[in-house]
């Protein structure tokens, strides 16, 4: 069952079948740094991006990662996650533990992200200070965050210093 909407809203959902794919138009794309941080793969489906901040909350992404692309090859867009219940959700967090909280946050964000009228994904459920800084480094471009997460720290000192590096090569041209 589930508990976190009606059921007609339920069948209004899959009646719709909304096909929604986010694109943030910036004209930014992360460079690939040698860290090979899951966010460098999914910076073009922002969704996808929240998602997998959702798996590595308290996991490293070496555990993470393969379970990341098990549910994203299943569920490749929100509004296939908003056709499953929630207990079926579990199956993908299982080996990573926390798995009744995770498939909530999962659901609930993938109908947030559908039907609610964000403007920033912080106000998405399940996504805290953790992805937004993610989505806001990797889909906008935005490196005037500062991180608390250990990786996106190396990887915004990793950009930091490889834009500087290109601006003197520019400027030695």
């Amino acid at each position: 069952v589930n508990y976190l909407i009606s059921p007609r809203k339920i069948r209004k959902i899959k009646d719709e079948k909304k096909d929604v794919k986010i694109k943030i138009i910036t004209g930014f794309i992360p460079p690939k740094s040698p860290h090979n941080l899951i966010e460098e793969q999914l910076w073009n489906d922002p969704w996808a991006l929240l998602i997998a901040t959702i798996f590595l909350n308290r996991t490293s992404c070496q555990i993470a990662r393969p379970y990341v692309f098990w549910f994203l090859n299943d569920n490749p867009n929100p509004s296939l996650v908003l056709e499953k219940n929630v207990n079926d959700l579990e199956i993908y967090f299982r080996a990573l533990g926390l798995q009744t909280t995770r498939a909530k946050q999962v659901w609930r964000m993938s109908y947030d992200y559908i039907y609610k009228n964000w403007k920033r994904v912080g106000e998405l459920y399940g996504v805290g200070r953790y992805g937004e800084d993610a989505f806001r480094m990797f889909c906008l471009g935005d490196f005037s965050v500062e991180p608390k997460d250990r990786y996106l720290k190396i990887y915004k000192a990793w950009y930091e210093m490889n834009e500087k590096n290109e601006r003197i090569k520019e400027m030695n041209c």
